[in-house]
């Protein structure tokens, strides 16, 4: 279906409980509409885009046959891979200060 859902902009820990509604004195508090209003922006104008995405079939399977457990294990995975690719950067960074 098409259109915005801006649901979760309601949920709890949402802009919409850390920011009041009103201000000291009864005033609305402008900056939160504000907000919501980017928010909403940002909503429609990436509706609206086509994209040009490719189904990966391996990639379909894999996400529709993990266990919700597997979850901490992505996480490690992750971290693994970012401190693999920091390492390698750092290599690289090395060399060409070397060369220099």
């Amino acid at each position: 279906s098409s259109g915005i859902n801006a649901e979760w902009l309601l949920r709890p820990g949402t802009m919409n409980e850390v920011n009041p509604d009103y201000l000291k004195k009864g005033l609305i508090n402008l900056q939160k509409r504000r907000l919501i209003y980017r928010e909403l922006e940002e909503m429609r104008y990436f509706q609206n885009r086509k994209y040009n995405l490719t189904e990966i079939p391996d990639l379909i399977s894999f996400f529709l046959n993990y266990e919700t457990g597997q979850v901490d294990d992505f996480y490690l995975r992750s971290e693994i891979l970012k401190r693999s690719e920091r390492e390698k950067s750092k290599k690289s960074h090395r060399r060409r200060m070397t060369y220099s």
